[in-house]
């Protein structure tokens, strides 16, 4: 018989997920890593629709296998399963603990809802929309950094309960060893959560980013939650933003460079012609050896305007002559 085991824990500014997997004659085990606190704000903002469909298909699988007893049907879970944490990581104790489930019920010929609690299944989509609610909620009244509140967190936290106390995210008691961990030739003990639910490790990051008065702050590009874990003046995330591929800080400092630009009349004159000449040679009116000299040249004639070495109408008449 095959047993399956789960477990996370935060060390430093890294999350560790270790899945691992037992039989008779091995065990193999599978670490996955995530940089403190990503995990949960990811989650805060999950697109939530194809996790749903994938649970359902789930569900049905399952009922399906409660009837056949097929071992396609079986294989077919265990590959859903497997598609799960393709989502978010959280997803990784879902996939562990139910293809132990699956595992059990079909060594022992039994399907009830005792083993299969697929009624779990069924409930989790709106319990992971109310937790983005609450999440979000306790970035913004406990974690947000340019709330105006510079009470510390532990009074924050505190305030909030008081206020929301209908809403608030609501902490379990959880059940911690205190493990001796070996990676890559370095020990060290840490807390180590067993969890028995996406809750459970929802519950514990939230828990880590109060006890690590991690800060939180709206990014000015997508608006989204980011944990400030460098400069505090940092005021865009890292996500990608565009198809291009671009994230929220690299768009956030072309629009900063663009807005320092708006009122230099210099650089305006030059980009304006510089527009003029890229449509010309995109049209093959200008060929791109031409339009690269005359590039360079106009760098140079706009360094010079700009140190004061020639004024801004001669400039401005250089580009028209060119």
């Amino acid at each position: 018989m095959q047993e399956y085991s789960f477990k996370t824990f935060v060390t430093e500014s890294t999350e560790r997920y270790v899945y691992q997997t037992k039989s008779e004659h091995s065990t193999v085990t599978y670490t996955n890593l995530a940089p403190f606190p990503s995990s949960i704000v990811s989650l805060a903002y999950l697109d939530l629709e194809p996790v749903v469909s994938l649970i359902q298909t789930i569900i049905d699988t399952l009922q399906r296998l409660a009837r056949t007893q097929d071992e396609k049907d079986e294989e077919e879970i265990y590959d859903l399963l497997d598609r799960i944490p393709e989502h978010h990581i959280y997803f990784l104790q879902l996939r562990a603990d139910w293809k132990n489930r699956v595992c059990h019920a079909v060594q022992l010929n039994y399907y009830e809802e005792d083993l299969l609690q697929i009624e779990y299944l069924r409930e989790l989509p709106g319990t992971l929309k109310r937790m983005q609610e609450q999440i979000l909620d306790f970035f913004a009244n406990v974690l947000d950094m340019d709330d105006g509140n510079e009470k510390p967190v532990s009074e924050k936290l505190i305030a909030y309960y008081k206020s929301c106390s209908e809403t608030a995210f609501r902490f379990c008691p959880q059940l911690m060893n205190f493990e001796l961990i070996t990676t890559k030739g370095a020990e060290y003990f840490a807390e180590v959560l067993k969890p028995t639910s996406i809750y459970d490790m929802i519950d514990y990051h939230l828990r880590e980013c109060a006890k690590r008065e991690v800060k939180m702050r709206k990014c000015k590009n997508c608006g989204r939650y980011f944990a400030v874990t460098g400069r505090a003046t940092t005021e865009y995330c890292n996500r990608p933003f565009d198809s291009r591929g671009r994230t929220c800080k690299e768009v956030g400092a072309i629009a900063q460079w663009t807005l320092s630009k708006k009122g230099d009349d210099v650089f305006n004159e030059y980009r304006r012609e510089y527009k003029k000449r890229f449509a010309r040679m995109k049209a093959g009116k200008l060929s791109s050896d031409e339009f690269y000299a005359w590039s360079k040249a106009a760098r140079e004639v706009k360094a010079a305007c700009e140190a004061g070495e020639i004024t801004q109408d001669k400039f401005k008449a250089w580009l028209e002559l060119t």
